[in-house]
Parts: structure tokens; C-alpha cells; sequence
């Protein structure tokens, strides 16, 4: 058995000890294109990650989530099928939308808790008048 010695080396060196040693008689397809262009980095487990390399992926409707959720303790399951929407997802929609129509972010927030909630609703009256 391996034991703990699975975890020494990289793939290619303990395939080819493994080729030497008689331990497996044909080499794997991929063996002989690795052996010829290893990679660049060395693939150990104990490498550490590149963490400068790691971006934090932040869309604009993150932060009406995060909002929505700190401010209201949800216990509503949340369905995988078909079109049903959250209350979540309501809420940042509704925000999304106000912030396009020139509302300020909390402004936005205030006004879609109203109408979600409350059901008042604080749209933009129109400016043209169709007399």
C-alpha cells in the first residue's frame, strides 16, 4: 500500500517511479506529452495558492442583496424550479430598476420596501402630460 508517501512528489515523478519500480507495466496516455512539457509551476498540494492572482467577483446587485438580507430574517425555502421569485430577488430588481430611473441607492432601497411591502408605490410621476 501507498500509505502517506501519496502525498510526496508530483504526479509525474511518482508515475514514472512507478514505471521504474515495475509497479504499473504501460505508462498512461498523458505520460509521455507531461513528461515532455511539464508544467510551468510545480503541482504540489503544499504550493500555496497565488492569492494576488484571486479577484473578488462583485456585481452592483450584490450589494442590494446584502442589504435585503441583513435587514430581513428570511425563512422562505427557496425554490429551484421554474420562474418563482424571491422576495430577495423582487427586492434587488426593484432596486436595480429605481437606481437606472436617477434614484439614489438608499433612496431606491427606501422606496422598494414600501412597495413590496406596504404596497404603496413611489414611481416617478410622468412628465409629459397626455391631455
Amino acid at each position: 500500500m501507498v500509505g502517506s508517501r501519496h502525498l510526496r512528489g508530483t504526479v509525474l515523478s511518482r508515475v514514472r517511479n512507478l514505471l521504474r519500480s515495475g509497479g504499473i507495466k504501460k505508462p498512461p496516455l498523458w505520460f509521455p506529452v507531461v513528461e515532455a512539457f511539464p508544467p510551468l509551476k510545480e503541482t504540489k498540494l503544499t504550493r500555496k495558492s497565488d492569492e494576488e492572482l484571486m479577484h473578488k467577483i462583485l456585481y452592483p446587485e450584490d450589494e442590494f442583496r446584502r442589504l435585503f438580507y441583513k435587514r430581513f430574517n428570511t425563512s422562505q425555502p427557496l425554490s429551484l424550479w421554474g420562474e418563482h421569485h424571491s422576495y430577495c430577488d423582487r427586492f434587488v430588481e426593484g432596486c436595480m430598476e429605481k437606481v437606472n430611473m436617477g434614484y439614489d441607492k438608499e433612496k431606491a432601497v427606501e422606496s422598494i420596501v414600501r412597495e413590496l411591502f406596504t404596497g404603496q408605490s413611489t414611481a416617478i410621476p410622468d412628465t409629459v402630460s397626455e391631455d
